[in-house]
């Protein structure tokens, strides 16, 4: 099942790559609950497509954004994403950063949680895991 849950997250993220939050959506189930980093200062969890779509709000300020993905790592039932975030802002300015992410609660092929942190290692350490 591990391996299969990396190929769903590798789906998400290439569907948010071609179609957007619309693509990331797509793979999340109608009850997913998403975590912002620990330093948002908004709440710190969301609940349903309509909460994914609130954490990830600020992407609308990019006329490009991509997730690349660097290293994908099943660990039990979920999966530990480590990702580059790529963009050009509609005022033309850049953004390169790294992050981590955590996707939890896989079934039917979609996605039930998510947890975003700041580095690899914070996912990591989430996922109880040595990097």
């Amino acid at each position: 099942m591990s391996d299969e849950n990396v190929a769903i997250v590798q789906r998400a993220i290439e569907a948010f790559n071609a179609d957007g939050l619309d693509g990331l959506v797509a793979y999340s189930t109608e009850d997913i609950v998403t975590y912002a980093i620990p330093e948002w200062l908004e709440d710190d969890e969301y609940h349903g497509p309509d909460g994914l779509r609130k954490v990830l709000a600020w992407q609308y300020v990019f006329d490009r954004l991509v997730w690349e993905p660097l290293e994908l790592r099943a660990v039990g039932e979920q999966v530990v994403v480590h990702a580059r975030l790529s963009g050009e802002t509609k005022t033309g300015g850049e953004l390169q950063q790294e992050f981590g992410a955590l996707c939890a609660r896989i079934r039917d092929g979609k996605v039930g949680e998510l947890r975003f942190f700041r580095t690899w290692q914070e996912a990591l350490d989430a996922a109880g895991v040595e990097g």
